[in-house]
């Protein structure tokens, strides 16, 4: 591997980062390690609430920037819809952290990665099915309901079902064509308790 070879990136003189304490220009800063590791502990102790509040904090961020880049294009509105913003970290509080929490536990359980041989192989893309099949459908279609809720206060189902019937093939067109091999990756590479994070 790279890791081992003679050319690598990382010295082995006396002279290099490792031993003056100081990170090599390959390496994370230390405020990262000391963040993931913090991280990593936090989902340890209290994992639910880690993802909750975890989720809810990107989907606002992310909204942010997607207002941004609607107002940038001409599409959007001048201020921020800060109901939006906190609409989306709602779902992603209450919906799509406890929601996948569960789901993959439940995948990992029934379907356990740790196995040998073929049976990975056959264990992963059961894990892909069901993610891509089973789950990003469900957790669409409450999304759209959940968001139509918290940003209107209200039950609207006359508006929930219509972006439903608009919205929801072209969603999970998308998603298939987006998704299926960043989760490829969470699977095979990444443990259970990042996969709601990523």
């Amino acid at each position: 591997g790279a890791a081992g070879g003679g050319g690598g990136g990382f010295s082995s003189g006396s002279n290099s980062a490792a031993d003056s304490g100081q990170p090599g220009p390959l390496s994370p800063p230390n405020w990262f390690i000391w963040a993931f590791r913090r991280y990593i502990r936090l989902l340890e102790d209290a994992p639910l609430r880690t993802k909750m509040i975890t989720s809810g904090l990107l989907g606002a961020f992310s909204d942010i920037i997607a207002q941004n880049i609607e107002r940038a294009n001409g599409r959007g509105q001048d201020d921020i819809r800060w109901r939006r913003v906190a609409a989306l970290a709602a779902v992603g509080a209450l919906l799509t952290a406890p929601m996948f929490h569960v789901f993959y536990d439940f995948i990992d359980a029934a379907l356990p990665g740790s196995v040998k041989g073929w049976r990975a192989w056959r264990n992963t893309v059961l894990q892909l099915a069901a993610d891509q099949l089973v789950a990003a459908p469900v957790w669409l279609v409450t999304f759209y309901a959940m968001f139509s809720v918290f940003e209107n206060g209200q039950v609207l189902t006359d508006q929930i079902s219509a972006q439903i019937q608009r919205d929801f093939v072209p969603s999970m067109k998308l998603t298939w064509a987006v998704f299926p091999i960043f989760q490829l990756f969470s699977f095979v590479v990444l443990p259970t308790k990042l996969r709601v994070l990523v």
